[in-house]
């Protein structure tokens, strides 16, 4: 099997087994994100305590990309201390875990997870 193969393999079984695609009960941040080129939209259900990311949940309707992203991303938040998240993680940290290469059209939806997740985390956690 090709690099290829492999890559399509684990995005295609990245989308089949989302992480965190779930309802929570418990949150205290709900961010929502929408790509309004193709559809895509996002939302975000967040629980910190102590300043640790207890629970990701989301809700996410669009392309495999953007879906497969929002997964990857949300399962390296839980567990983690909001700061790292915000200091730490960067777009590429993700894109090099997925491992895919994207088109320019294709890399907005790969972004909108981790944007919606700045956004939410600089707006509820006191960061501009």
């Amino acid at each position: 099997m090709d690099n290829s193969s492999l890559l399509q393999s684990f995005i295609i079984e990245a989308y089949k087994n989302q992480k965190n695609k779930k309802s929570i009960d418990v949150y205290n941040i709900k961010q929502e994100g929408e790509n309004a080129l193709c559809g895509d939209t996002i939302t975000f259900y967040i629980n910190v305590v102590d300043d640790v990311i207890k629970d990701v949940g989301y809700d996410a309707k669009g392309c495999v990309i953007s879906q497969v992203f929002t997964s990857v991303l949300s399962e390296y938040m839980v567990g983690k201390n909001w700061n790292k998240v915000l200091d730490e993680i960067s777009f590429d940290d993700i894109y090099n875990t997925v491992g895919v290469s994207l088109s320019p059209t294709r890399l907005k939806c790969a972004k909108l997870p981790f944007e919606t997740i700045k956004l939410a985390l600089n707006k509820n956690m006191g960061h501009d």
